[in-house]
């Protein structure tokens, strides 16, 4: 019983402060600021307004303090009225910090991949022979439209929203048999700069890629040339000076055997009964680029392109061509131009 009345009286001495904190040069009010008693043995938090209401015993020596600001104590004998406490803005002048560095330029940034020609060659590739698109493939981020297909899908796009630009000039179709191989031949290729994302505004606007080729000059020192053979093609390539100083040119051709493999089929087809025609179907590309330096700080380039598609139904034929030159170092320009002929035939050999 006495304990119980020696509790009652305890609590009859405490008294509840409350008040307001805030900035004392702006008079904001601040959030969170820290209320406790001198001896830390009890304390609360200002509220979203600032408040803090804290049940103390009087005479009490409170004290407030929050991050940025100096901590302040006072002393308070009565709770008649609200307190409002304020807080100078903690302030120190620092020396003056020299900070210097030497900036690293960054080549390739996540969003750009670069693949060269030996890169392209050390892909595995369905055929045995490299294939320029299929190479890219097997990159982060890029995966086929579907099985074997050289269609490219950038980070969930489509095949159309990919542009491909061949020595700056940008080029429409780039896929032949339907999709399953391109067109591009990887002896002609000597690096291939693939955007995911971030496009330089060189190169326009596009929504998934863009893909920049740029072709060989040729070995201007002496002729050589290479012929390489997969499971659906031929191709070869041949380089060398070319003619005045410091020039060269390379042509490289590839041949698909598939018309064959389909003749073969077409006579077994008729030996059995089957029906009388041979059918058809393949491509062939040529590609050549001629270079002239004539000093180190300026250059000329003209790039010829022919392909063919055939088959037992039609055949179509594209002819483009490309000049550009170099000058103080800086690229000027670069225009072509291609055209493409359509022809629908019947063979009934």
């Amino acid at each position: 019983m006495i304990g119980l009345l020696a509790s009652l009286f305890v609590q009859a001495q405490q008294t509840h402060i409350s008040g307001f904190v805030s900035d004392a040069n702006d008079g904001e009010r601040i959030i969170g600021a820290n209320v406790f008693l001198q001896d830390h043995s009890k304390g609360v938090a200002t509220d979203q307004k600032g408040y803090f209401n804290l049940a103390v015993e009087l005479p009490a020596t409170l004290c407030v303090s929050c991050i940025g600001y100096e901590e302040t104590c006072l002393k308070v004998d009565n709770a008649d009225q609200p307190l409002q406490i304020r807080l100078k803005p903690l302030t120190e002048t620092l020396q003056s910090v020299e900070i210097s560095a030497t900036r690293i330029e960054r080549k390739n940034s996540f969003n750009t991949l670069t693949l060269n020609a030996k890169s392209i060659d050390q892909i595995p590739t369905l055929g045995s022979r490299p294939d320029i698109i299929k190479a890219a493939q097997q990159l982060p981020g890029i995966e086929a439209a579907t099985e074997a297909s050289s269609l490219m899908i950038v980070r969930g796009g489509n095949p159309g929203e990919n542009l491909y630009l061949l020595d700056n000039v940008p080029l429409i179709y780039v896929n032949h048999l339907g999709g399953f191989m391109s067109v591009f031949n990887s002896e002609m290729i000597n690096t291939m700069d693939i955007y995911k994302g971030g496009f330089p505004a060189r190169y326009g606007g596009k929504l998934s890629s863009i893909v920049d080729l740029t072709s060989k000059k040729g070995d201007p020192t002496k002729l050589k040339g290479s012929l390489s053979a997969g499971l659906t093609d031929l191709a070869f390539a041949v380089e060398g000076p070319g003619g005045l100083k410091n020039s060269s040119f390379i042509v490289t051709g590839r041949k698909t055997l598939t018309e064959a493999l389909l003749y073969i089929a077409s006579q077994i087809s008729k030996g059995q009964g089957g029906q009388d025609y041979n059918m058809a179907y393949g491509f062939h590309d040529i590609n050549a680029k001629y270079t002239w330096a004539p000093d180190a700080k300026n250059s000329f380039s003209f790039n010829l392109y022919e392909g063919a598609v055939t088959s037992s139904a039609a055949a179509s034929a594209t002819f483009g061509a490309t000049c550009s030159f170099r000058a103080n170092g800086t690229a000027q320009s670069a225009h072509g131009f291609s055209w493409p002929i359509h022809c629908l035939s019947r063979n009934t050999a």
